[in-house]
């Protein structure tokens, strides 16, 4: 079996503007223990994001911006060191998270 198109856009597939809209972020951590945490969810979209009390040591911190109905969109993960008695900001530059898909086609 063979498909062929007219249009060779006609089988490009591309999400919705709300499935790739951000609507809020999740921050977690694996703490200089490695013990996983949660450090923050937001809908604000104010940068920076601010997190208090961290563990001093290193820490590998996930950024995930999620959509409306909770799908991950974009995401970062990067590996930061707290410091005692100092401020530690870091950038995190997000990409879009991968997956798969499906695709039904009914060939009559």
């Amino acid at each position: 079996m063979s498909i062929e198109t007219a249009n060779p856009r006609a089988d490009t597939f591309a999400p919705t503007d709300a499935e790739v809209d951000i609507t809020h972020f999740t921050v977690t951590g694996i703490n200089p223990n490695g013990e996983s945490e949660t450090l923050k969810t937001t809908t604000d979209k104010t940068m920076p994001i601010t997190i208090h009390n961290l563990l001093v040591g290193n820490w590998s911190i996930t950024i995930n911006g999620l959509n409306a109905a909770g799908t991950i969109v974009q995401t970062a993960t990067q590996a930061v060191t707290i410091e005692a008695t100092k401020n530690t900001t870091s950038t995190f530059n997000l990409h879009p998270a991968s997956g798969t898909g499906s695709c039904d086609i009914t060939i009559t």
